[in-house]
């Protein structure tokens, strides 16, 4: 096919493709771990992005991971691991992960199903922040739970004001 013309409006629009960037990093990951569910949530240059984490099933744990970018999306950190609340050793992070941010006061919010313990699913939510460029949660919330045997919360959403 022909190329486009220098200055026309197909050579501007393909100019203004921004690049493909990998927001987490599967260097170490089972051949077999996916990841999937993706969300976003941005504030100027501040992105978090979250997604279900294969590696989970292989290594045990949290199914759950999240990235973020301080540069407008340029480039991304995997950030692991959502942090657990205190006092709940079974906890895990299993699915469903989405990201909302506060405009007001520049707080990130993530929400996700969980594992409380061995007999409760539930609904937890982690609030962090950018500072200096770096983002880290700083608090963990269990919104709701429930005994498996009587109730399986799905699907869960997040607004925040």
């Amino acid at each position: 096919p022909a190329r486009p013309q220098a200055g026309s409006a197909s050579a501007q629009a393909t100019a203004s493709i921004p690049t493909n960037v990998r927001t987490n990093n599967p260097a170490g990951d089972a051949a077999n771990a996916g990841q999937c569910e993706e969300a976003i949530a941005v504030l100027g240059d501040n992105i978090l992005v979250a997604w279900n984490d294969g590696q989970g099933f292989v290594t045990g744990g949290d199914t759950q991971g999240f990235g973020y970018s301080s540069d407008g999306g340029a480039t991304f950190t995997d950030g692991g691991d959502i942090l657990h609340p205190p006092g709940y050793p079974l906890w895990a992070w299993t699915s469903d992960p989405v990201v909302a941010v506060n405009e007001k006061t520049g707080d990130f919010w993530y929400c996700g199903l969980v594992d409380v313990d061995a007999t409760h699913n539930g609904i937890g939510v982690a609030r962090g922040r950018f500072t200096g460029g770096v983002f880290a949660f700083d608090s963990v919330f269990i919104v709701r739970s429930a005994l498996n045997s009587s109730f399986f919360l799905d699907k869960q959403w997040i607004a925040v004001d």
